[in-house]
């Protein structure tokens, strides 16, 4: 009998991987058709459109302060409207330009290089360059909106899908885990961080709708341990596509969050919600790196193996201490442990609401910790397990130091991130509690492991018999 039951869960574990590896595929062919469809846009549109705005005043000055105390990335805008941008009737091909990923230029130079192609439209690429580190799969939402209304209306549009996107997510979250829940994820992440000042700044408008709309989607079909995992990696390679290494571990962490508080309302068993948390980590790291990788091997056919291999490993050199190597340097960066974390925390904690946060969060905490230790021990363990994707921050922060540190204003919403779904995952147990939603701790089911057993059984065979049948 045990046999028979290793049996099943191998091929269980061996089917979950291989449709992992088929929803990867099929994530990666998405991207890249979306990418085409956004390098399809007519260039000439957006090159007029740019070159308009820029004489009536678009500024483009890199690092303006935002009205928060912090600055405002316009040198990364001006990359996002440069991306794809060649001569208006250039010949190139449309797989070359997915290979290549095309940028003119960036920063103030951006309207001097417009100007240039305005003038000669006929030139096969004018000197533009490739960004092939990164996808740049805002484009297909960036470059029809640059075409019909230059960077006002990208920017607009930038700002709309945010707004959808804490919406959908505070919706999905209030109905899977309680309104106190999505107040406090939703206030927190909003109140302490610059979402409110992306008005210019469209690609990280882009990136941040990614990380809110793909989190609402993991609490409104993650009913499995399984879908979970597979949402899960097409949430990581969605961020991989729109983002230019901005904030992957809050992406992963609320991802991850929000799988573990799908199985955990669902069930109320720790064994589950391991498997929900386990299965979504997975899935999001796969999604995230293979998405990533699949860039860099569509890059090759124009860019060469070389040319494409160094591109990466000097840049991740550079990314995670400061290595320069080809430019005879090193950035001088704290790579002390905790540096790169106590850097970004004094970042988030300079924003005006964060001190009060940090002091109701933590008191927060404690009082609900010392609240279910007394009364009842099964959800303060279910509550520190959901609270495990938090420390997916710090992780990153300490691998990625130098990227981490002379970013910090804007890797520091990855502090605010483990801050919010800290609050969200508190204020749910607590809305448990005060409201007496919970069904008695009897009836929850025990820490005895027979007990335990018995119902993950139960529920581990249903979810063989589904995914064989499936």
């Amino acid at each position: 009998m045990t046999r028979n039951k290793t049996a099943v869960w191998w091929r269980v574990v061996w089917r979950y991987l291989l449709k992992v590896m088929v929803t990867l595929l099929a994530t990666i062919v998405g991207c890249t058709v979306l990418l085409a469809i956004g390098f399809a846009i007519p260039n000439g549109r957006i090159i007029n459109h740019v070159v308009a705005q820029s004489r009536s005043g678009l500024n483009s000055a890199s690092y303006q302060p935002n009205g928060l105390g912090n600055r405002t990335d316009t040198y990364t805008e001006t990359i996002g409207y440069c991306i794809g941008v060649l001569p208006a009737h250039s010949q190139m091909p449309l797989w070359k330009r997915v290979s290549m990923v095309p940028r003119c230029t960036a920063g103030p130079q951006a309207a001097v290089m417009m100007t240039h192609f305005q003038s000669h439209p006929n030139e096969l690429t004018s000197g533009a360059g490739t960004y092939i580190r990164y996808w740049s799969g805002f484009s297909v939402i960036s470059r029809p909106a640059l075409a019909l209304g230059g960077v006002y209306m990208a920017r607009a549009v930038s700002l709309l899908c945010l707004v959808a996107a804490v919406f959908y997510l505070a919706v999905m979250l209030a109905r899977r885990a309680g309104l106190w829940a999505a107040v406090g994820l939703v206030g927190v992440y909003l109140g302490t961080t610059d979402l409110l000042a992306l008005t210019s700044q469209f690609t990280h408008a882009l990136a941040q709708a990614t990380i809110l709309a793909t989190g609402a989607m993991m609490l409104q079909f993650g009913r499995r341990w399984q879908t979970a995992g597979y949402l899960a990696v097409v949430s990581g390679g969605l961020f991989a596509f729109m983002d230019l290494l901005t904030n992957p571990p809050a992406s992963c962490a609320l991802t991850v969050a929000m799988a573990g508080l799908a199985g955990w309302t669902g069930s109320r068993r720790i064994r589950t919600t391991l498997a929900f948390l386990a299965s979504s980590t997975l899935g999001w790291l796969v999604g995230f790196v293979g998405t990533w990788v699949a860039r860099w091997v569509e890059a090759m056919p124009y860019n060469g193996w070389r040319t494409t291999v160094s591109n990466v490993r000097d840049t991740a050199k550079f990314r995670l201490d400061g290595d320069v190597s080809s430019a005879g340097h090193h950035y001088a960066v704290n790579l002390e442990p905790g540096a790169t974390t106590m850097t970004n925390i004094r970042m988030w904690l300079s924003y005006p609401l964060s001190p009060y946060v940090l002091a109701v969060v933590i008191l927060l905490a404690l009082v609900i910790i010392v609240w279910l230790l007394l009364r009842d021990r099964h959800s303060l363990v279910g509550m520190l397990i959901l609270l495990i994707p938090v420390l997916y921050v710090p992780g990153y922060l300490e691998i990625m130091r130098n990227h981490s540190q002379i970013h910090s204003w804007f890797v520091f919403r990855d502090v605010a991130m483990g801050f919010a779904v800290t609050a969200a995952v508190c204020l749910h147990f607590l809305q448990e509690k005060v409201r007496s939603h919970a069904v008695p701790a009897s009836a929850q089911g025990s820490d005895d492991a027979a007990d335990l057993g018995r119902g993950e059984r139960s529920e581990e065979t249903n979810g063989a018999a589904s995914t064989s049948v499936s």
